[in-house]
C-alpha cells in the first residue's frame, strides 16, 4: 500500500450567508481508493498540502489497522 498524489483543484462554495469560499481540494490515492482533503486557498502551499494528506492518511490507517510499505 502506498500513497499516490493527484492534482490539486481549486473549488468555490457558497456559505449560508451567500459568501464565496475558495479552497483547494488535494486528491490522493491510498490502496487504489480515492480521498481528498480541503485546504483554504490562502493557506495552500506544498508543505501544507503534504501535512494535510499525511494527517488524513494517519487517521485512515488508524481506523483500518493497515501499514504503508515504503517504496524502494
Amino acid at each position: 500500500m502506498g500513497i499516490r498524489y493527484g492534482v490539486p483543484r481549486q473549488r468555490t462554495t457558497i456559505d449560508a450567508e451567500g459568501h464565496f469560499q475558495e479552497y483547494l481540494e488535494v486528491e490522493f490515492f491510498l490502496d487504489d481508493a480515492r480521498y481528498t482533503v480541503k485546504i483554504p486557498s490562502e493557506e495552500f502551499d506544498a508543505a501544507a498540502a503534504k501535512a494535510a494528506v499525511e494527517a488524513k492518511v494517519a487517521q485512515i490507517l488508524q481506523v483500518t489497522q493497515k501499514e504503508i510499505k515504503s517504496a524502494k
